[in-house]
């Protein structure tokens, strides 16, 4: 037993270690990458820009995302909003044709892709943004965009989404875990170490999208539209992908409801991981995957000896306190401060959450998604 704690000690030290040493890599990433802000003359229209929803049983948010999107705070003849239909069987479609000054498109294909690509051939805009069916825009959202475009000339423009807290546990530990994410993707694009995206909130030009062929390198996976289409870009374009550093372009969603909910999309998320073959992605998760089922191991152990625990105590407080600095840093930068009350709760939930997800989806390959069993 003694040279399993010690094989034990070892690992969990050095996975703190390099835990420790990524996250100041990210916060110095993140306090490098400047903030944008709109300049004078950047709401004048010059681009013509469409942005692509696709919908599938949305009908409890869609209509909230339609009027955040036709208010946009610029002008509506340069502007085409298209929403796909993923074949919904609720009032989805019903609610889309309904609303004036949108375009309803039923998807020619199945899953968000195929919805995403069938928008996308009908697009007339030269710049394409795309959010998801269940997401308020703010109204300066696509000036903001545009405006990012005309000055940095990026093929790809990733920038920040963020969930709601609401009332519950759950919700609050997402919401506060996911102003986390989006510092990690803005300071992994800006030093050109981590490419993230979420295609709740992005930007691409129509030339980068068919110079890669789309999704189509991706086609066989359900999710990852948004990681694999920057990867894609990303490779065929160097140094033309980045972030878009602002609060007031933030794009807000509800979280998931409930723990199978919240699993069920994490776990979604997750099986894309081993498809990426840029080894960035895997050197950047590999030590919180590691340090966190470190932790979780030596709790279920620590009926063996209180050598366990202990470890795994020491391993949960240094990997809190690195965690306290990186969610400080984002709560402060996107105004919801606030959030940290919830810190003490997540800190606890964390390292369980990522090394439940992290073990199942080396094994779990199927799942449902909206009514569909997907791979």
């Amino acid at each position: 037993m003694s040279t399993l704690l010690g094989i034990y000690i070892v690992v969990g030290v050095l996975s703190a270690i390099a835990y420790g040493w990524l996250i100041l890599f990210y916060l110095r990433g993140w306090r490098d990458l400047p903030k944008f802000n709109l300049a004078v003359g950047d709401r004048l229209p010059d681009t013509k820009v469409t942005i692509i929803v696709a919908a599938r049983n949305e009908a409890g948010n869609i209509q909230a995302c339609l009027d955040s999107l036709l208010a946009q705070a610029y002008p509506h003849e340069w502007l085409q909003i298209i929403i796909v239909d993923d074949h919904s069987t609720d009032s989805t479609a019903d609610l889309i044709q309904a609303t004036a000054g949108v375009e309803y498109v039923l998807s020619e294909g199945t899953g968000k892709k195929a919805a995403l690509a069938t928008g996308i051939a009908r697009a007339t805009g030269s710049l394409i943004l795309t959010t998801d069916a269940d997401c308020i825009v703010p109204p300066g959202w696509v000036a903001y965009m545009l405006a990012y475009y005309q000055q940095t000339d990026h093929q790809f423009i990733a920038a920040p989404a963020l969930f709601r807290a609401g009332d519950s546990w759950l919700t609050r530990f997402q919401a506060l875990d996911f102003t986390g994410m989006m510092m990690l993707t803005g300071a992994g694009l800006h030093r050109n170490f981590q490419r993230m995206a979420n295609g709740a909130n992005c930007a691409f030009t129509r030339e980068a999208y068919e110079q890669v062929g789309g999704y189509t390198s991706s086609s066989q996976y359900a999710s990852g539209d948004d990681m694999f289409l920057l990867h894609s870009i990303a490779t065929a374009y160097p140094g033309r992908v980045g972030f878009l550093k602002q609060a007031a372009a933030t794009v807000f969603t509800d979280p998931a409801p409930t723990l199978s909910a919240f699993y069920r999309q994490r776990l979604r998320w997750a099986t894309k991981n081993a498809a990426f073959s840029d080894w960035r992605v895997n050197a950047a998760l590999l030590p919180v995957g590691v340090l966190s089922v470190a932790i979780v191991a030596g709790v279920l152990l620590s009926p063996l000896s209180w050598h366990w625990l202990a470890m795994a105590l020491g391993l949960l407080a240094g990997k809190s306190g690195f965690d306290f600095l990186l969610l400080r840093e984002s709560t402060t930068f996107f105004g919801r401060r606030g959030w940290m009350r919830f810190f003490p709760l997540s800190a606890l939930l964390h390292p369980l959450y990522i090394a439940v997800v992290g073990v199942a989806s080396q094994f779990v390959k199927r799942y449902e998604w909206k009514g569909r069993e997907v791979v």
